[in-house]
């Protein structure tokens, strides 16, 4: 979809920005649904996405050896049918870079809000369903030529949701090459 940005370059390496994007997102096998979760017979379901977000980057020294990244989003998907599957999504992320020589090391955090107006946390409990989303990650990176890259990453997430398949915890460790032509 169409984007519109806003930004605004306060030094060399450090600028602020707004960014509105417009998604349309069309589901060819998933029905539309009533607010009861009950499939509408010949329809198919489709979500408007529009998404708002505010991003920081500021460089800590003239040298750009120290960089961070801090956004704030907020996210509105709204379904064709009922609303069923409709929800607000808030979130807070930040990465903190260091680079030294042909070093990189990364850190990131990004805790995350979902509200659902109107799907219920289950049949037989008609609360609103709610997600909270939490993760981290570190990334080290090593260039080991002017195409090659060798890096780690980890990553932790956590969700903790009054639905239980939403409610989870993983941790993902890779190792890998990268080679750019």
């Amino acid at each position: 979809g169409p984007k519109l940005s806003l930004g605004r370059r306060y030094s060399a390496n450090s600028d602020i920005g707004l960014n509105f994007q417009w998604n349309f997102v069309s589901y060819q096998r998933t029905p539309a649904v009533t607010t009861e979760g009950v499939v509408i017979p010949n329809t198919h379901e489709h979500l408007k996405t529009p998404l708002l977000d505010l991003t920081w980057n500021h460089a800590w020294d003239a040298s750009n050896q120290w960089h961070s990244v801090t956004s704030a989003d907020y996210q509105l998907d709204q379904d064709n049918a009922s609303g069923y599957f409709n929800f607000s999504y808030y979130s807070l992320a930040t990465r903190l870079e260091y680079r030294a020589g042909n070093w990189k090391i990364a850190a990131s955090t990004r805790g995350g809000y979902y509200n659902y107006p109107v799907q219920p946390i289950s049949p037989t409990d008609k609360e609103k369903r709610r997600k909270f989303l939490f993760d981290t990650g570190l990334h080290i990176e090593r260039k080991i030529s002017r195409r090659v890259k060798l890096f780690g990453d980890y990553n932790f997430e956590n969700s903790v949701s009054d639905v239980e398949v939403d409610h989870y915890k993983f941790t993902v460790c890779g190792v890998g090459m990268e080679l750019e032509f």
